[in-house]
């Protein structure tokens, strides 16, 4: 493994422990059992252990982790849902037609509503993409 892949994957388990703790922390005192906070409270939990794993360079996480990224890239919000999760960091890409915003978030935010009013939006989340390819061209070459 170069330098700076080894680097790159360092950088992400500190983002998923970094993520996870402070989303945890910001979820936990809205989780009870019969609502949606409780997925997100789990996410954090997986996304500290996921982090923890990568800094010891485990490779059996990296599929869990893609897995954890995967749920971060969309960002939607419309009439009837509302979705958007990151962790650590995450620089986002939306479209609130016809207009283009580029966002940078750090720490850890969670959303999800149904039926809300608002704008129509809809997004990607960019470093969880690039985080994404970068491990599954990890797991293509080990």
């Amino acid at each position: 493994m170069q330098n700076w892949q080894h680097w790159f994957l360092r950088f992400i388990g500190v983002l998923f422990i970094y993520g996870g703790v402070v989303g945890a922390l910001k979820v936990a005192p809205a989780t009870t059992i019969v609502n949606t906070p409780l997925f997100f409270f789990v996410y954090y939990l997986c996304c500290v252990f996921a982090g923890i794993f990568l800094l010891e360079n485990n490779r059996r996480v990296i599929f869990w982790t893609k897995v954890l990224l995967l749920l971060q890239i969309p960002i939607v919000s419309s009439a009837w849902i509302s979705y958007h999760l990151s962790t650590g960091m995450g620089i986002s890409l939306k479209v609130t037609w016809p207009t283009f915003k580029l966002g940078f978030e750090y720490g850890a935010y969670y959303g999800f509503a149904l039926y809300k009013t608002g704008k129509s939006i809809v997004g990607v989340n960019l470093l969880a993409i690039v985080m994404l390819v970068f491990l599954h061209q990890r797991m293509r070459a080990d």
